[in-house]
């Protein structure tokens, strides 16, 4: 059912209309509350949301330029994020599948004897107690950078074997760890370091990372 005519009926926006407009919202984007946007907003979201909905999901080409942008700064600001978050993020996307298909092309794809004997290896850390969850956690977004050759978080890269953490955003980005598994990962970069996993360089403002003796042995 379309709002708008509702909407426009009416002085201020009801509480009908800001849930329907919530519950569109839901279904596409995390943290979501409309309570962030004013009576103005939500009548102008709710004639975006009816634009681009259709019976089998939701259709951005319907929308011009202009209405494209309007509609992801209203989604943005309904969901508590900084403007522009939602292009910062299918950019970082890009990089990142740019990134893997370079990889892809000029790296030798590992034998299925490298996989068993990584997964093998940090089975052993876990069942040693060397390791625990958040760990492999951890580790698993470093081996990944080194082998693309590009971070996987803000302000992260690689440079001569090393992968360079940003002390503020950890190994990878957030928007990739809704349930906080790695709200831990200095502590993890420690205990990987001490256990021959890695080797962490420690500086100001940074961490450098490089793959440890055992990963090395695991990936050989």
């Amino acid at each position: 059912m379309a709002l708008t005519d509702a909407v426009r009926r009416r002085s201020g926006v009801s509480d009908e209309a800001r849930d329907w407009a919530a519950r569109f919202l839901k279904q596409h984007h995390h943290g979501v509350d409309v309570g962030r946007l004013d009576d103005n907003e939500v009548s102008e979201l709710i004639e975006l949301i009816n634009k681009v909905k259709q019976d089998d999901g939701v259709n951005l080409t319907r929308l011009s330029k202009r209405e494209h942008r309007r509609y992801e700064a209203l989604a943005e600001r309904a969901c508590g994020l900084k403007p522009g978050s939602f292009e910062a993020e299918r950019n970082e996307q890009n990089l990142r599948d740019r990134a893997a298909g370079i990889a892809a092309r000029a790296a030798p794809t590992p034998t299925p004897r490298a996989e068993r004997s990584l997964l093998g290896a940090l089975g052993r850390g876990l069942q040693s107690g060397d390791l625990d969850i958040e760990d492999v956690a951890a580790l698993v977004p470093v081996i990944a950078a080194l082998i693309l050759g590009e971070g996987l978080a803000p302000y992260s890269s690689v440079a001569d074997g090393q992968l360079r953490i940003d002390r503020r955003y950890g190994p990878a980005a957030a928007s990739r760890d809704d349930l906080g598994v790695l709200s831990h990962w200095r502590q993890s970069l420690a205990r990987l370091d001490e256990a021959g996993y890695l080797e962490v360089e420690t500086r100001s403002g940074e961490f450098g990372v490089r793959l440890g003796p055992k990963t090395k042995a695991a990936l050989s």
